[in-house]
């Protein structure tokens, strides 16, 4: 599964397969809320388009890179 999301998110913002797989894990063990610091990848807007809740909250640049994945 986690290949699938990589294919469609990496074209679409700055994802890379181990960002993919963090956000994979907190959704594997139940976690509702995903903390990333990391302002220069799309990881963060990823994250959101996923379900996860977001700490810090989405800042301009992040919005940005979720509405590129249709969020």
């Amino acid at each position: 599964m986690s290949s699938h999301r990589f294919r469609y998110l990496a074209p679409r913002c700055n994802v890379g397969l181990l960002d993919i797989l963090h956000i994979e894990a907190a959704k594997r063990f139940g976690c509702r809320w995903f903390l990333s610091f990391d302002s220069a990848s799309g990881c963060r807007a990823a994250a959101a388009a996923l379900g996860r809740k977001l700490f810090p909250q989405l800042d301009e640049h992040d919005r940005e890179s979720l509405k590129r994945l249709g969020g």
